[in-house]
């Protein structure tokens, strides 16, 4: 806290002794005016002299006593991510008017805390939610493909076979619809999630081409590897790399 700021701060205090002290002056100019008696100045230099040192020994403690309080402050707003242990280590304060910013921010700290712990609860009760009813879908997933491959082995005339073609393609799409939702709650749980090993990363980009092989072809696209080497190894989470370059391969 600046002095100047200080002095800022208490201005109607200097101002209400300055006037106070004022009128006692004046007072007794005019006392012994009636009097009949000269007026000393010297007197009155020393009433202003006592006044100031008086207000002297009033500021200075006070000043003394806010400047490490409101220092803290101060430096509390610096802080680059100020936490609430922060703000518990906070200096004992001082006086009533510190005492009650310190219960306040006691009491600021006790609600954003249950805010947090609250959201945090709700979030991953959403999580739950999310993935229980992604893997419960997969199930209905899994059977349509099994029907239409049953459906093809036992339908053999044209348009039945174009009508199985596009269940097929509609449930392959909601097939990747469910993985992006997966995959979309599990970001909130990355570095969780993120489990790194060592895999073949050409054997990982093959696994991809042939499993959306159906929907390159819907779309008249021929993906080709070409690469002199046999194996690629990489450590990194095989299932994320997965899913993003399966994403990449569908956006074109």
């Amino acid at each position: 806290m600046k002095l100047k700021s200080f002095i800022i701060d208490r201005l109607y205090f200097i101002f209400y002794t300055v006037l106070l002290v004022s009128l006692l002056i004046i007072a007794y100019a005019l006392a012994v005016l009636e009097a009949g008696n000269h007026i000393s100045i010297s007197n009155i230099f020393y009433l202003i002299i006592l006044t100031l040192f008086m207000l002297l020994l009033f500021l200075a403690p006070d000043y003394i006593r806010h400047y490490r309080f409101l220092n803290q402050l101060a430096r509390m707003k610096q802080e680059p991510s100020l936490s609430f242990e922060y703000v518990e280590a906070f200096r004992e304060p001082l006086s009533n008017e510190q005492k009650l910013w310190m219960e306040l921010f006691q009491q600021m700290n006790k609600v954003t805390i249950g805010q947090l712990q609250e959201q945090i609860k709700q979030k991953e009760q959403y999580e739950l939610l999310i993935h229980q009813w992604v893997h419960q879908t997969k199930t209905p997933v899994s059977v349509i493909s099994l029907l239409i491959q049953e459906g093809n082995r036992t339908f053999s005339n044209g348009p039945m076979k174009d009508y199985l073609k596009e269940i097929e393609e509609e449930n392959d799409r909601f097939r990747r619809g469910l993985e992006i939702i997966l995959h979309g709650a599990r970001l909130q749980r990355f570095s969780e999630d993120v489990k790194s090993e060592r895999f073949d990363l050409i054997n990982l980009v093959k696994q991809v081409i042939n499993e959306e092989k159906k929907q390159f072809i819907k779309r008249f696209i021929y993906p080709k590897l070409d690469t002199e080497l046999e194996n690629f190894y990489v450590h990194s989470d095989r299932k994320w790399l997965h899913f993003a370059i399966s994403q990449v391969s569908l956006m074109h």
